[in-house]
């Protein structure tokens, strides 16, 4: 975590103390991604972590195991120990373990535990991801703020430096200072990361069109096949035909009674499905996704073989 630049703080040192200063991103009610239900306009990235229940366990599993499952813990070390004795070392580090103390209570202001897993799951979605570092009237960090990682982008000079960032569209919005900011797998000086997700998003894909639309309507059509009726509308006018095809269609439900006074024929057509083709096909597009996040089925509530086989998973 960065300080705010030396300009702020000369003059908090020469005029004093100062009211604490707002957030530079504006809170517009109605904003937040997480406001919307408009799926298909999401970030193709944001959108299956909403949508799909594991891609979510498995980022959220992860990113839990990465930073809440035991924290972590601030370590004051010299800068040169190899040139200490053993004393010399204690005395230093007893010197300065006001600094530790001083960082440790910024941490816990700050809620940094939180921070760092809402850090590596938004990363993980994104390829990265930024907090605005917002100061109280001491120039001290009080609090992260969350930033949309769609809407910031890093500023770079011809020498690949960090200047600073555009959000939200304004150039130059904040300084490299006021950002603490989190990539995801940056293999290039860009400050740009890769999101985990996008290796399958047509695994994400193909996986939603059967839960949601496929298997709905295999469902129906295993207790109510279809059924081709033909009835004989003869000596009715177009208006009357249509009329009575439509209550034709609403009286022939499954269990009812329907009469009528004219002709009709009908065919029953039973459509039988590769259920267990599709549940392995499932199967199959979940390992992918399992594969692609390295999280364990077991902690996502996926069955085991048995419990050397978890306890084997784990220890791996």
């Amino acid at each position: 975590m960065k300080w705010p630049g030396l300009v702020p703080l000369t003059q908090h040192i020469l005029f004093g103390s100062r009211q604490a200063q707002a957030p530079k991103a504006i809170y517009s009610p109605g904003s937040t991604p997480t406001t919307s239900r408009q799926y298909e306009g999401m970030n193709q990235y944001y959108r299956w972590f909403r949508q799909d229940e594991l891609v979510r366990g498995c980022i959220v599993t992860n990113a839990y195991f990465a930073c809440m499952s035991q924290g972590f813990e601030t370590v004051l070390e010299p800068a040169e120990p190899q040139k200490l004795s053993e004393q010399e070392k204690e005395k230093l580090l007893k010197d300065y373990a006001y600094i530790k103390s001083e960082i440790d209570e910024l941490n816990k202001q700050t809620n940094l535990d939180q921070t760092l897993f809402i850090a590596q799951t938004k990363r993980s979605i994104y390829g990265k991801c930024g907090f605005e570092i917002v100061v109280d009237k001491d120039l001290a960090p009080e609090r992260l703020l969350p930033l949309e990682s769609t809407s910031l982008k890093p500023k770079l000079n011809d020498s690949w430096e960090l200047t600073g960032f555009e959000y939200k569209g304004k150039s130059d919005f904040y300084q490299t200072e006021e950002v603490l900011y989190f990539i995801n797998l940056a293999l290039e000086a860009d400050y740009e990361g890769l999101s985990d997700i996008e290796p399958i998003l047509d695994v994400c894909n193909t996986r939603h069109e059967i839960l949601r639309k496929d298997l709905p309507e295999i469902s129906m059509s295993l207790w109510a096949p279809f059924l081709f009726i033909r009835a004989d509308t003869t000596g009715l006018s177009r208006n009357d035909a249509d009329q009575a095809l439509k209550d034709l269609v609403k009286a022939i439900k499954p269990g009812k009674r329907a009469v009528v006074n004219h002709g009709i024929e009908r065919q029953v057509l039973h459509m039988k499905p590769d259920i267990p083709g599709l549940t392995t096909l499932l199967d199959k597009l979940e390992l992918i996704m399992l594969a692609d996040f390295k999280t364990l089925g077991l902690l996502v509530s996926k069955p085991v073989e048995n419990r050397a086989t978890a306890y084997a998973e784990l220890e791996a």
